[in-house]
């Protein structure tokens, strides 16, 4: 999707806000969109855990808003995180299959944007329940995200579309399976909050050649 990947594994909490305020201070000028991936553990109150201590999210997003970031202005700012926002376990309920289509625009004549804008929060659970994963084979959420993200792109798919169809395939095949019968057969919803003003289009990896 050429991105400029920067990888960082079990930082401390100063050391994510030294990455995020780095990001905050680079010159985005020919940069098109931001993105960040937190794979980590979380609680209530959208409490996320670096190595030594918690944080929240917000307390990162505020870091790269127009006014802190000027060259991300009016560019999308996208999160990704896996991460339990609670201790609720979802049992889920029976429901016949339908199938439906979501269809949005949104146009701004405003001279002025909100600090709040452009930004998206994609949580692998929603407010106060648990996020599963599989200690062999990591997030569901992640694995479906990637998966959509590769077969969707190529078809010209934008971002909140794609999002659906992860939280489709989430909510619809995964079922926690555990030894004990309190947690196992649980259900988990993903949670998409969209502050996006445009759709967001990805280039499709184009294969090189030599000439």
């Amino acid at each position: 999707m050429r991105f400029e990947v920067q990888v960082h594994e079990e930082l401390k909490r100063a050391e994510i806000f030294g990455v995020i305020n780095n990001i905050a201070g680079t010159d985005h000028t020919h940069n098109d969109c931001f993105a960040c991936a937190i794979l980590t553990h979380g609680g209530e109150e959208e409490i996320l855990h670096a190595k030594d201590a918690s944080y929240q999210l917000k307390e990162l997003t505020q870091l790269l808003t127009p006014d802190k970031c000027p060259t991300l202005k009016g560019k999308p700012k996208l999160f990704f995180v896996q991460a339990c926002r609670g201790y609720k376990l979802d049992d889920g309920v029976m429901q016949d299959v339908t199938d439906g289509d979501v269809f949005s625009d949104s146009t701004s004549r405003s001279h002025t944007i909100p600090l709040q804008a452009d930004f998206l929060l994609a949580h692998s659970t929603c407010q106060d329940y648990y996020a599963w994963r599989h200690e062999a084979n990591g997030s569901i959420f992640i694995q479906i995200l990637c998966k959509c993200l590769n077969e969707f792109i190529p078809q010209g798919m934008d971002l909140m579309r794609i999002l659906t169809r992860v939280s489709q395939i989430v909510a619809r095949d995964f079922q926690s399976c555990t030894l004990d019968y309190a947690t196992s057969g649980k259900k988990v919803m993903p949670s998409i909050t969209s502050q996006l003003r445009f759709e967001v289009y990805f280039p499709a990896r184009r294969l090189e050649t030599t000439v």
